[in-house]
């Protein structure tokens, strides 16, 4: 698995999964995501990439001290449950050595898609992204925030979220 930058030719494919995989109500207007990439080099977009295939994608955030924070990751919706999202975040630990953090929706809600959210949340567990015991508030609900070493912290996340324009608050669960 390669974590590429995408190019111009490669938008139609990297919105058609993220409009696929995330909700209108926590996704960021693409033109808009893409400009904001343009506007800091630490903002990226990325493809994730299997065999010269685009299978998924990341917008990420490169923080300090080679420590990230992951906003969006998904794979092509006719292409999970194939190991691709596991061999991903092997990538990402590689990419970001002293930790990345990500958003993971809250469970234990009784939410509409709360099957959907323990599953993921359990994903993520099993692949070694811990779960801290901080929350996020942000413009699209409440998030556990979920980090691959103990290194990086809520404050890393503000920081990163904040390059976005995206007010978010922490709690301690």
């Amino acid at each position: 698995m390669r974590i590429v930058p995408i190019e111009e030719k490669d938008w139609p494919v990297w919105q058609t999964i993220y409009e696929e995989a995330f909700p209108l109500s926590e996704r960021i207007d693409f033109d808009e995501l893409v400009q904001l990439s343009k506007d800091n080099p630490k903002i990226n977009l990325s493809k994730l990439m299997e065999l010269d295939q685009i299978v998924g994608l990341l917008c990420h955030v490169d923080l300090p001290d080679q420590k990230g924070f992951i906003l969006y990751f998904a794979t092509h919706a006719k292409q999970r449950g194939m190991g691709l999202g596991s061999k991903a975040l092997v990538a990402m630990k590689e990419l970001y050595p002293n930790g990345f953090i990500l958003e993971s929706e809250q469970i234990g809600t009784q939410a509409g898609n709360e099957e959907q959210r323990q599953s993921r949340f359990k994903f993520y567990e099993r692949n070694g992204v811990k779960a801290s015991d901080m929350l996020s508030h942000n413009m699209s609900g409440d998030f556990h925030l979920m980090h691959s070493t103990e290194t990086i912290t809520s404050q890393d996340y503000l920081k990163a979220i904040n390059m976005f324009g995206i007010p978010a608050e922490i709690s301690k669960i």
